[in-house]
């Protein structure tokens, strides 16, 4: 079962979603001569929010939700325009990834709520060597909601990780406000972007912010805007160091 059902559920589900930690990627090897992706197999996530029984292999439960890892892996790298091979090809070997995938346990977030953590390592068809990791997670009504919030968002910053098509300077920041200078290096026109800013003091994490940024006017390939985010109370210290993470946009 993947909560108890309590008169405090929303809640649950309401702190949970605001401290999640920001994902982190680790890249150790240059990914762009890659064009194709092999992603090992998952099995799915089935999870409902009153919890699910499974018999004969059919999961029964009210409002059962499923989410199979490899397939959303695979969707994102799709629409980033790999190729996504069956298996390995030998002959296309060296400009191959291998996604794996793995869950890494839960981290409590008080009020019985807990966010369920993900890692995808990605590796060299051809050596085998770790290109890069990418660590996250995420907290919704179900186990599978959880781990579909914290691939969305691992891959939404491996994305950016790779290709950091809006870049983020800040212009100015005191204890209560963020100004950046947000510049477009997409070919698209954007009009709402969101993203987390994380905090942190004498090197270690203190608070993560996921912050919604709605444009007062579309922001044009080529262009850039300054826009003003408020910092959450608990990161008002002017000594902190501060990190930007794209979600995503559109």
């Amino acid at each position: 079962m993947k909560r108890l059902i309590i008169i405090l559920a929303t809640a649950m589900v309401a702190v949970g979603a605001m401290a999640a930690v920001a994902p982190v990627v680790k890249v150790m090897g240059d990914l762009h001569p890659y064009k194709y992706a092999y992603i090992i197999p998952t099995g799915s996530v089935a999870s409902s929010p009153g919890g699910a029984a499974i018999v004969g292999n059919v999961v029964i439960g009210e409002g059962t939700k499923t989410v199979n890892p490899s397939e959303v892996i695979a969707g994102h790298l799709m629409k980033m325009g790999y190729t996504i091979l069956p298996s390995i090809v030998p002959e296309l070997a060296e400009e191959t990834m291998i996604f794996s995938f793995g869950r890494a346990g839960t981290r409590p977030l008080g009020l019985l709520a807990y966010a369920s953590k993900i890692i995808i390592q990605i590796s060299s068809g051809k050596t085998h060597d770790l290109l890069a990791t990418i660590e996250a997670e995420g907290c919704g009504e179900t186990e599978s909601d959880d781990i579909n919030r914290a691939l969305y968002d691992a891959m939404n910053v491996f994305v950016y990780s790779i290709n950091p098509e809006l870049k983020f300077n800040i212009q100015k920041f005191t204890h209560a406000y963020i100004i950046f200078d947000i510049s477009n290096h997409t070919p698209d026109v954007i009009m709402h972007i969101a993203l987390y800013v994380s905090y942190y003091k004498n090197d270690s994490l203190v608070h993560t912010q996921k912050a919604h940024i709605s444009l007062p006017k579309t922001l044009y390939p080529g262009h850039s805007i300054l826009k003003t985010i408020p910092r959450d109370k608990v990161a008002q210290d002017k000594n902190m160091q501060i990190k930007v993470d794209l979600i995503g946009y559109e």
